[in-house]
This record gives structure tokens, sequence and C-alpha cells, in this order.
């Protein structure tokens, strides 16, 4: 705690954070009130009589009563809250400042952690770290190169937190990374990859009012679809060129993967995982739709990877058997037209 009041203030009113620290609760008192016998400072809310049966909880006095201390109250209008990031904010707006602040923490949300009541504390980058490398298959916030998002939607509808921590993460968290990680970097990291497009122009920040296409029109509407991780978003900033027909947008995630380095082995495996997921559901879909042998498909597609090469080809299978049994069935049929031939 830090007080920062005037040198008049100081001089007529002296204590210091103890003064306003209601003794049950041990917080600060939002609306101060003091006893009539100690004159000591309790929170609104332990500011009871019915509570204390034995008089004062302090100095046990039995005829005692609260009332409200414009001294104290003045006091805490001065009084400012120092946040781990070193910075001191007003009472009130302390808890807009925790969540914004890089350095707030956080419990994972996702619900195997809670039953294990698992109360690791992470900060912004360490949580997104966390569920990325326990929770990847089932937290859809790394965007969908990494996430199967079907199988997470009944956890989403049922927790209202997790929802709340994905709209702060893109919307708060990741915005002040990316704004944290800026203020440091130099010149040279600045022209890097991460800050342009494919076609290496420079990338700005927009909203649905500056994504525009090549031709100059703004989008149709307020979202976008980021070019990284193929993941739609209904609204929100991105990182955006407007150098094709389509636009280029990157969304904050994929910005602060790339700018923290969080691309690690993990997350990449998970990204080829997803990919081969996908080109093997293509394929099923394919051979599902054709209705061909699958020896006849490989011949028409030539995509069949090698980990196929080695199943049991069941279609084929069946498509040599019939084959070897139409060739006996003629075979035999050529010896009994041959044999009667021969009686006539």
């Amino acid at each position: 705690m830090h007080l920062n009041g005037t040198e008049s203030i100081q001089e007529t009113n002296i204590m210091n954070t103890q003064d306003l620290t209601c003794p049950i609760c041990m917080c600060i008192a939002g609306d101060p009130q003091i006893t009539s016998c100690c004159q000591r400072v309790f929170c609104t809310k332990d500011a009871d009589l019915n509570q204390y049966y034995n008089g004062c909880p302090l100095c046990r006095e039995k005829e005692f009563s609260f009332k409200s201390s414009p001294k104290h109250k003045e006091m805490l209008e001065h009084l400012t809250i120092k946040c781990i990031c070193s910075e001191y904010i007003a009472p009130d707006d302390y808890e807009n400042h925790l969540n914004r602040c890089s350095n707030a923490t956080f419990t994972c949300p996702h619900n195997i952690c809670r039953e294990k009541n698992d109360l690791t504390k992470y900060n912004s980058q360490q949580l997104v770290s966390h569920l990325a490398r326990y929770h990847c298959d089932e937290v859809p916030l790394l965007g969908s190169t990494y996430i199967n998002k079907t199988s997470v939607e009944p956890f989403k509808k049922a927790s209202n937190k997790y929802d709340d921590l994905v709209s702060a993460l893109y919307s708060v968290i990741y915005p002040k990374m990316i704004d944290i990680q800026m203020k440091n970097s130099s010149l040279n990291e600045r022209k890097s990859s991460i800050f342009t497009c494919p076609k290496g122009h420079k990338l700005i920040e927009a909203d649905h009012t500056k994504r525009k296409r090549e031709n100059g029109l703004v989008y149709a509407s307020s979202g976008f679809n980021c070019d990284i991780c193929q993941h739609t978003f209904s609204n929100g900033q991105s990182w955006h060129c407007s150098c094709t027909d389509t636009g280029f947008d990157k969304c904050v995630a994929c910005f602060v993967f790339q700018l923290y380095n969080l691309d690690d082995p993990i997350l990449s495996l998970a990204s080829q995982d997803k990919e081969k997921q996908q080109e093997r559901s293509r394929r099923r879909s394919l051979r599902n739709t054709a209705r061909l042998p699958r020896g006849l498909l490989h011949l028409l597609t030539q995509s069949i990877d090698e980990d196929d090469d080695h199943e049991t080809d069941l279609d084929l299978l069946a498509l040599r058997q019939r084959s070897s049994f139409l060739y006996q069935q003629d075979t035999t049929e050529s010896r009994n037209n041959e044999a009667n031939r021969r009686e006539d």
C-alpha cells in the first residue's frame, strides 16, 4: 500500500495503512466505520453490533457503537494500491487494472484442474502455455490450428468463468502482452516477418473500420478470418494488410505466440496432428462419396500416405477374391464345354 497525500493532509492526519485496515477481515475499509470506545476502523460488513455479544472485539468495552469517520474516508481517497507490476492504482480502479494487468495471476479454469483442486497460479503467458500443453485438444482459444473445437463446446456452455477468461485473453491480456513486447523491442526486431504479411508489407493494428480489401472496400461484416490459424472471429482487433482481394489478417493470439516465441515443439506437434486428422477426414469423405475400391481410388488421387499403405485394404482384397472366384468359375465352365464337344 502507498499513501500519496498532500503535505497538509499528512500533517493533520498522521496515520498509516493500518489505520484504514479492518481488524476482522484485514482488508482496507471501503466505507470506514470507527468504534466509539477505542476509535478503531472497521469495514461496513464487520461494523455490525449484532456480531459482538461480548462487547468491542478489540478493547472489550461493553457499551460501544459504530459511526462513520469522515477523516478516515478523506485519507482513503488519497490511498493508492501498489500492484505487483509496480503501478499505483486508486482503489476504485483496482479491479479494472487486474483485468488488463499482464502480471495478474490466474488459476487454470479447465474442469480437469478444478477437479484436482489445482490452485497453481499462472500469469497470462504461463496460463496460455499451460492450456496449450495440457488441454490443447479441448481449449479453443489457441485457434483451430491446434484445437478440436467440438470437444470443448459442452465445457464452454457450462462455465461462465471460462468464457470470461477467453474474452479477457483476446480483448485485454493479449493486447497488453503485445504492447509490453512492442515497447521493449528494437527497430530491427520490428522489421521481422512477425510484423509483415506474406508479401512483406507492414501489418497494422485494425478493427472493423480499418480492415479493407485490395480494392479499398471495407469488409462486409465486423468479423474476420485469421489467415494463420484459420479461426473465425465475429469481432475484435487483428493485425491487417490490404494487399490481397480478401485482405490478410492475423489474430492477436497468433501474434502473441510468434512475438513471445511460444510456438514450441508441443504446439507444432499439435498443429501437425490436427492437419493429419483433417487430411484423413478429407480422404474418408472422398472415399465415402466416390464409393470406389481403395486400389482404384489410389490410382485416381495418388494421395494415400504411407500409413494407409500398411493398412489392410479390405475393398481391394475383396475385389481380388472376387476376381479369383470369377476366374475359377470361367475355367470350370470352359472345361465342361470342352468335354461336351469331345463327347459329341
